[in-house]
């Protein structure tokens, strides 16, 4: 670690302090956690802070390399050292969809099975599914906002994001006048 980290265990006896354990046996970090739920612990000179479950990689391996630390528990504030292993970018990735059902013979966010002939893979390597795709990701209102907006004579992209003033618009034509 840089010489702006303070000595990771101090930070580990830190971590240690603030620990629920689970019936699962996770060791949950009960204190800050960063946007993605992540338990975020405090490193030193400005601002500088380290993820909980990559302190824990630290503490064990005695290194820390840039591979993604994947939770085999699933539990994004764990800590638990053998709850967590170093992987590729691509296997964090697989297991995470695979965890969420994106996978054949899953679901996908919408509730639509996914099988060899109602998903595909993106160049990207992305499994999508072809009923989501073919509705286009759009919000059912901005269909009928597009529509309002040409009845209306006001020009409006075929695809792409809407303006909040053009929704306004739409709400307020939606709203009963009253007498």
């Amino acid at each position: 670690m840089s010489a702006v980290y303070r000595d990771p265990a101090i930070l580990w006896a830190r971590a240690l302090q603030r620990v629920r354990i689970t019936e699962q046996g996770c060791w949950e970090y009960i204190g800050a956690t960063n946007s993605q739920g992540y338990a975020c612990l405090s490193a030193g000179a400005k601002g500088k802070t380290i993820l909980g479950h990559r302190l824990a990689v630290l503490v064990r391996d005695g290194s820390l390399s840039n591979l993604p630390v994947d939770h085999l528990c699933m539990n994004r504030i764990c800590f638990r050292p053998d709850h967590l292993e170093v992987v590729t970018t691509a296997e964090n990735n697989r297991r995470m969809r695979k965890a969420h059902g994106y996978y054949i013979g899953g679901e996908c966010g919408q509730g639509h099975a996914l099988t060899e002939e109602s998903a595909y893979t993106s160049k990207r390597g992305r499994l999508i599914c072809r009923d989501c795709a073919r509705e286009g990701k759009r919000k059912p209102e901005t269909q009928l906002i597009r529509q309002w907006a040409r009845e209306q004579g006001i020009h409006v992209a075929a695809r792409g994001r809407l303006p909040q003033s053009l929704r306004d618009q739409y709400l307020a034509a939606q709203q009963p006048r009253a007498a």
